[in-house]
């Protein structure tokens, strides 16, 4: 194998370009509460069973305990910075507690799974027996808490809701971020709204806790609150890069190279566990599947080198665990993630960036870092957001070689060379900043912000898109209730037997009603290769739609014809454009692929700039549209929930347009967010010069204008659509 051999040859000197060490000293702070200084080797040896990791060495945080008690006891507002590992997502809500045992604490998450282990392991160094006493956790559709709950770990999506409910927080004493640094969407909006939520509780103690280094923004935002650094990891990290590899060269092969990698570190270094870091479930199944079969062929006794001779501490390599971690994994195959190995077994995990930061897998020695991540990224010009493979950050690349050296000394293998890393951007950009805004103002809409545009964020997303986004969302409701915006649908493989000719959506529904007259049976899930976990959530989706319909006395209609009791697909798809009309697509003549409409708008149907869009190939609609399909007939137009880019652009969740009067009341929608993108900044402020352009586009004056007249409006119109995609491609060329 090449990159075997390559990788091979590192230990010889000659297969990377560069090696370095990351010392384990520590490093300067940026402004501390205290002084002192502690050497975190020295301190790491220090006995404290409730800080002691499953090796049994305690965590780094630990010999900080009085002054971080004394830190947060002082400042209203703080911001604590500590490498992954370092204990302070689980050790310092217990050291409040400890110093006030009557403390009502919240921590948020990123991720439904840290705030589950988090939780776990919380309760278990506390000594609870069971979760929900003193220690629970709260996600979407689940809450292990009970009245006695005094520390709860939640999703930001979870305290979102309960500012909805509660402005001021009662419920808490201490609110505790964590995880800042990602800089998810909801994690902005949740600093935004603490920070007026802290103007009117003044005693409401904001912990904001971030792994990286760069947390000056963060103090800045809350008015130059005091930084608290807590040392790293106690081991050095030895850093592997590849010789003369671009990340340009590498993204087509790097699954291969990460499994080549894997097997390199199995048969020729110390025992220890190895994380890999890919982008997706996809990549990451195709390669836990290659490293178990190339496993199968090795010869341990010829081939690796700790077969027979022991490590100082006695340990020796006979085998091989492998093991994936995504956030779709069921419940029960995460547990095994945690678990130590088998004696003498190395542990490898294939994972995403939620082992980046979000969760501590115990025993890692060796990682592995592709040097890309799977992100949403929106584009401007053509109005999609799209899931893009994409070089990491060199603080992500940094956070991915801090997994090891937690309990021995570690070695991280960058499948890229030095100079690619050092092309890298810093920072990993905020997700406001690269992904469509729509949720974000239906949610800030919600929460009573009634000026999205003058909402304090941390850092502001892009005034046009947000400009467009507010229009995007402004109709005018007619009775009771409101278009829902958020279409979860997850599907793994549609057996022939749900095919639907409208497409995916009836498809996914042909799903849950056969999951339904099965009983809800998991069995059946495993026997039609479906995710249990996804049609479980489907349905807590369904009863929660079903409460919000009964709180607003929405009368219960049925798409079931009552002659035949089968469904009638037409309001169902009709409900669906509603919510989908910004995603509209129509074939090209005499070609199996698809332009998106808000594209071609104003422009010739044979234009060069039209972007081809292509069917997911595990869309119900696929092999209809390449073979055409009679049971489908001639397809002409259709919606979809996002593009995933590969080889091409696909569409992913695809339904047909069955009549073009569907979508033609929104069409007008479209020309108006063109527009308030495409308006001068300055001209008026906030949302409300959004809505007075959208109610007078719904309602126009009425004149005697000629066609002449209508033209030049229509030439204004294509005008201002122009100079707005302009500017955007002007920052892209400046950016």
């Amino acid at each position: 194998m090449e990159q075997h051999d390559q990788v091979s040859q590192t230990d010889a000197g000659h297969g990377h370009g560069h090696t370095e060490k990351e010392s384990a000293r520590e490093r300067p702070r940026l402004r501390t509460i205290s002084n002192h200084s502690v050497d975190p080797v020295v301190a790491s040896r220090v006995p404290t069973p409730s800080a002691a990791i499953s090796t049994g060495q305690p965590l780094p945080i630990e010999p900080y305990r009085k002054e971080l008690v004394e830190a947060i006891a002082e400042h209203g507002l703080l911001v604590i910075v500590g490498e992954t590992g370092s204990g302070k997502t689980t050790q310092i809500p217990q050291y409040i507690l400890g110093h006030d045992p009557n403390a009502r604490i919240v921590v948020t998450q990123p991720r439904r799974i840290a705030a589950i282990s988090n939780a776990k392991r919380v309760a278990e160094e506390m000594g609870e027996r069971n979760l929900g006493n003193r220690v629970g956790y709260a996600i979407r559709f689940e809450a292990v808490v009970s009245p006695t709950t005094q520390l709860r770990y939640v999703t930001d999506g979870v305290l979102l809701r309960e500012l909805v409910d509660d402005g001021a927080l009662s419920a808490y004493d201490v609110v505790v971020v964590d995880e800042a640094h990602e800089r998810t969407v909801g994690t902005d909006i949740l600093l935004g709204l603490l920070k007026q939520c802290k103007r009117t509780r003044p005693d409401l103690k904001l912990l904001i806790m971030s792994a990286t280094l760069d947390v000056e923004k963060f103090s800045d935002f809350f008015y130059g609150c005091p930084i608290f650094q807590i040392p790293g990891r106690p081991y050095p990290v030895e850093i592997m890069y590849a010789r003369n590899m671009r990340l340009a060269a590498l993204q087509s092969s790097f699954v291969d190279r990460a499994v080549d990698t894997v097997l390199h570190i199995h048969r020729h270094e110390r025992p220890g566990d190895i994380l890999v870091f890919l982008t997706g479930s996809q990549e990451i199944e195709r390669a836990v599947t290659a490293t178990e079969k190339l496993d199968a062929k090795l010869d341990y006794r010829g081939d690796v080198a700790h077969y027979h001779s022991k490590d100082p501490d006695g340990r020796r390599v006979v085998g091989m665990s492998v093991f994936g971690l995504y956030a779709s994994l069921e419940t029960g195959q995460q547990r095994e993630i945690f678990e130590p190995a088998r004696p003498g077994y190395r542990k490898v995990v294939f994972a995403t960036n939620i082992a980046q930061t979000s969760i501590t897998i115990p025993g890692i020695v060796f990682v592995v870092d592709c040097g890309f991540v799977k992100q949403k990224l929106y584009d401007p010009v053509t109005h999609m957001d799209a899931l893009v493979v994409t070089p990491i950050s060199q603080a992500a690349a940094t956070q991915r070689a801090g997994r090891a050296g937690r309990t021995e000394p570690g070695k991280a293998y960058r499948l890229y060379s030095h100079e690619a890393f050092s092309d890298l951007p810093p920072n990993t950009e905020p997700e406001i900043q690269r992904s469509a805004l729509l949720d974000t103002v239906l949610a800030l809409k919600a929460m009573n912000v009634h000026n999205v545009q003058n909402f304090d964020f941390v850092d502001a997303p892009n005034p046009d898109l947000l400009r467009l986004s507010v229009e995007s969302v402004w109709v005018e409701l007619r009775g009771k209730g409101a278009a829902d915006s958020k279409r979860q649908a997850q599907v793994y493989e549609l057996r022939r037997q749900f095919f639907d000719r409208t497409g995916d959506h009836l498809a996914l529904y042909n799903v849950y009603s056969a999951w339904r007259d099965h009983d809800y049976s998991r069995s059946w899930c495993r026997e039609n290769m479906l995710h249990h976990r996804a049609l479980e959530q489907a349905q807590k989706i369904k009863r929660q739609l079903e409460s919000i319909l009964d709180k607003w006395s929405v009368p219960d209609t049925s798409a079931r014809d009552p002659t035949t009791s089968r469904i009638d697909p037409v309001p169902i798809l009709r409900a669906l454009c509603t919510a989908y009309y910004p995603n509209l697509a129509k074939k090209q003549v005499g070609r199996p692929v698809f332009y998106q409409y808000a594209v071609h708008h104003g422009k010739r149907a044979d234009s060069d700039a039209l972007m081809s869009l292509a069917i997911h190939p595990t869309s119900a609609l696929a092999a209809a549209v390449e073979k055409d399909d009679p049971r489908v007939g001639e397809i002409e137009w259709v919606f979809y929930h996002d593009i995933m880019y590969t080889t091409r652009a696909n569409m992913r969740f695809v339904s047909r347009i069955w009549r073009w009067e569907w979508v033609e009341p929104y069409v007008p929608r479209l020309d108006r967010a063109m527009a308030a993108a495409a308006a001068p900044e300055g001209t008026e402020d906030g949302d409300e010069r959004v809505e007075k352009a959208a109610t007078r586009s719904e309602n126009p004056p009425p004149s005697a204008s000629s066609s002449g007249a209508d033209d030049a409006q229509k030439a204004k119109r294509e005008a201002a659509i122009a100079a707005a995609r302009e500017r955007a491609l002007k920052r892209r060329r400046v950016g």
